[in-house]
């Protein structure tokens, strides 16, 4: 008696392999905004659609030309980069907000561009319905 699997059963289990892929978590790589949602998740806005995705993103994008929001003379000189690990989106046609969230403290700033070497990758995401 052969225990393998017949080519068919291989190919049935594949196909179910992926039904279980299309309607379970994904991955979110492409998203034009993200922002924590009051559940403890991130929701992230892409032009496939809208996700919630965890908090623990793989990476986030880095903005560019980035103070402190709202300014003051207070802030230290000079634009910063800063990691957009908390929220990422257009505040206006020319800035973009991004927090930055370390030690439990998020900090807001205003950015003039994405870095485009910067990638964002959050797995375990799931369509918002």
């Amino acid at each position: 008696m052969n225990a393998g699997l017949s080519g068919v059963q291989a190919l049935g289990l594949v196909f179910v392999g992926l039904m279980l892929r299309a309607v379970g978590a994904v991955d979110v790589t492409d998203p034009y905004e993200y922002y924590p949602d009051n559940k403890g998740g991130l929701t992230v806005s892409s032009n496939a659609g809208t996700f919630t995705c965890p908090m623990t993103c793989q990476s986030f994008f880095t903005a560019t030309g980035c103070h402190l929001d709202p300014y003051s003379a207070s802030n230290p000189p000079g634009p910063t980069s800063q990691t957009c690990n908390n929220t990422y989106g257009r505040s206006s046609a020319t800035a973009l907000v991004c927090t930055s969230t370390a030690n439990g403290k998020n900090t807001r700033y205003s950015c003039t561009q994405r870095d485009v070497s910067s990638k964002f990758f959050c797995s375990n995401c799931r369509k918002a319905s």
